[in-house]
């Protein structure tokens, strides 16, 4: 009889035969089963001593723009800059590669015209105006804020 609990027989699947990884993945297996313990157990802490629930203010469980932004600025960052650590001490700097792709993303934007005056910004904001009316961006805006009042802030009341 095996001793190993492993309906799917995916130890052997994974690791083969060898005893010496199938116990290494059982170790990392406890090892993520406590701390997703240790992971409820601070949610749950949190709910005590707040008096409200883990997922009424945190950005990862309800819809909102902040976290695609976050993420997007992560890895717009990360695309030109580097960061160096060196005695206590942090810089951020321009990547070789990072300073290639900002300058073939200047080279790829429209060059604007330096003897234009500022009636070239005017309509460039004017179309830009435009843009936005068209798309009816803030009546959507309103719309998604109006249901999620409806339908997630006042279920929980």
């Amino acid at each position: 009889m095996n001793s190993n609990w492993d309906p799917l027989n995916l130890y052997e699947k994974i690791a083969g035969d060898d005893a010496y990884a199938r116990k290494g993945l059982r170790d990392v297996e406890i090892s993520h089963g406590r701390s997703a313990m240790l992971g409820i157990t601070a949610f749950a802490a949190w709910e005590f001593l707040t008096g409200h629930p883990i997922v009424e203010n945190s950005m990862f469980f309800h819809p909102n723009v902040l976290l695609p932004a976050l993420t997007a600025g992560y890895f717009a960052f990360k695309y030109f800059c580097e960061i160096e650590q060196e005695d206590h001490k942090i810089s951020i700097q321009f990547s070789s590669e990072g300073e290639a792709r900002w300058e073939n993303l200047q080279m790829s934007l429209p060059k604007s015209d330096p003897s234009a005056d500022g009636d070239d910004m005017a309509e460039k904001i004017g179309k830009v105006q435009d843009i936005i009316e068209k798309l009816n961006l803030e009546e959507r805006f309103k719309k998604i804020q109006q249901w999620y009042m409806e339908n997630v802030v006042e279920q929980k009341s």
